[in-house]
């Protein structure tokens, strides 16, 4: 089965993490890639930054790095690259040129600024920690990855223009940028006139009840975000009075009095059975887990196979299989790590570039792609509007009443800021697919779509009668 980026080859210039895990998610989907180290290389994170990618050491000095960098550009559909790289390349206008850097390339900051600077100056901090306690860090360096997840989407889009229109491009990928697009949830509530005190621990800031719970000895973290799920916990405390109560009448009220409804949470939760809670919430659709330690997670994902062990310098390193799994096409992290090679013998195993000789008027990346959005909240709507403002056509399929996040204070004029910021460049439409009439306007739209995105609970289309095997035959 041909994977998914076969033929691609990237090369990746070693000196960020985000840059590694840029190559490492292009090699699951099948790229050659191509890590260029210099002397004394020591990765950040090698389970991530060396499996699977074809390793070469750069030459020091700069007349045969600069034959070097030629040859391998030659070679390559794109070239993925730290900030200060300094790479000048001829003829490199068919070439994608990722750059990966704290503040963008052209900002006066150009320094390998690390990932807990960004966390303190892009506002996360702000936003981090217990209620009325100090700024703290995730303490993980969460804005690589999700630098790197920007760069790899960006670089498949660009290769995409490439293919169809005959140019390449650059790509200025910022680590500060990807920390801004993260505070979608607060930036409201700041334009609102609330600029400080944003730090809520485990709470939700729109949502309520959604915390930390105590249940005997077990820590259970429950999520509450809708009015009917606020109606099925009522119901199953036996208090369903609640939910008419004033004091809890809309998601915004409970987060007012989200102390008087955790106490009486946490006084239902004595009561129960602190095994089978969080199960039994589940299954009346609340959202909810008990806190796992982490020699738990990594025991139960060893035991389902998500785990990978990899030889280094005669220690094993560990990671996690890859999250990009496509049915016929699916990701696959490597599991070895090659000894360093030559450029001849790097070279020489590559397939051929392809070339294009006729250059159009660039358009989009996906532009005339339309796609039909199923699903709340934040995930698939983040999804959906990435990809709307790389020129999809996005249709969002929203409940009769409208998405529940669409009631979310604070409200400018009619609109949720919460709403606005991730669903913005899509067109809404409502229908209620409990309906056979609404079910078939949906297969309608299904049939003149490329790409079908939702986010339900699994099993949700399938409880409402529209399979899987319904979709293809409307649209193969």
């Amino acid at each position: 089965m041909d994977k998914a980026l076969d033929g691609i080859v990237i090369v990746e210039k070693a000196g960020r993490l985000a840059a590694s895990i840029c190559g490492a998610l292009l090699a699951e989907l099948g790229a050659t890639v191509i890590r260029v180290e210099a002397e004394n290389d020591n990765p950040a994170c090698p389970a991530l930054a060396l499996p699977g990618k074809r390793r070469i050491r750069c030459p020091s000095e700069s007349a045969p790095s600069r034959e070097f960098w030629k040859r391998l550009a030659a070679a390559a559909d794109a070239l993925v690259l730290p900030c200060g790289h300094g790479l000048q390349l001829e003829n490199a206008d068919r070439l994608v040129m990722c750059t990966i850097s704290a503040y963008g390339a052209h900002a006066p900051d150009a320094t390998d600024t690390p990932d807990w600077i960004i966390q303190a100056e892009g506002g996360i901090m702000a936003v981090t920690g217990a209620a009325g306690g100090p700024p703290e860090s995730m303490r993980f360096p969460v804005f690589e990855v999700f630098g790197a997840i920007n760069a790899a989407t960006s670089i498949l889009a660009a290769l995409r223009v490439a293919r169809r229109d005959g140019i390449g491009q650059s790509i200025d990928v910022s680590l500060f940028d990807a920390a801004f697009a993260m505070l979608g949830t607060h930036i409201s509530a700041a334009v609102a006139g609330k600029p400080r005190g944003h730090r809520v621990g485990c709470q939700h800031p729109l949502c309520s009840p959604w915390d930390i719970y105590r249940c005997g000895d077990t820590a259970i973290q429950i999520c509450v975000a809708s009015e009917s799920q606020w109606k099925r916990l009522t119901s199953a405390m036996n208090i369903p009075e609640l939910a008419i109560d004033r004091r809890f009448a809309t998601s915004g009220a409970r987060v007012e009095h989200a102390n008087e409804i955790g106490d009486i949470l946490q006084s239902w939760l004595a009561a129960q059975n602190p095994d089978t809670i969080a199960d039994d919430l589940t299954n009346i659709g609340i959202p909810a887990a008990k806190v796992e330690q982490i020699e738990d997670v990594l025991s139960a994902r060893a035991a389902r196979g998500h785990l990978l062990l990899i030889d280094y310098h005669g220690r094993s390193l560990r990671r996690a299989r890859s999250a990009l799994l496509l049915s016929k096409s699916p990701g696959v992290a490597p599991h070895f790590i090659e000894p360093l090679r030559s450029i001849d013998d790097v070279i020489k195993d590559l397939p051929p570039r392809e070339r294009i000789s006729n250059a159009s008027a660039p358009r989009a990346p996906l532009d005339k792609v339309r796609m039909v959005e199923i699903g709340p909240y934040t995930a698939g709507p983040l999804a959906g509007r990435y990809l709307s403002g790389l020129g999809a056509q996005v249709v969002k399929v929203e409940v009769p009443q409208g998405e529940d996040s669409r009631r979310f204070h604070p409200k400018f004029g009619e609109l949720s800021g919460f709403f606005s910021n991730y669903n913005f460049g899509k067109t809404s439409i409502r229908l209620d697919l409990e309906q056979m009439d609404d079910r078939d306007k949906l297969l309608t739209l299904l049939k003149n779509a490329d790409i079908l995105l939702q986010n339900l609970k699994p099993g949700a289309l399938d409880r409402l009668g529209i399979h899987v095997a319904d979709i293809v035959q409307t649209n193969p």
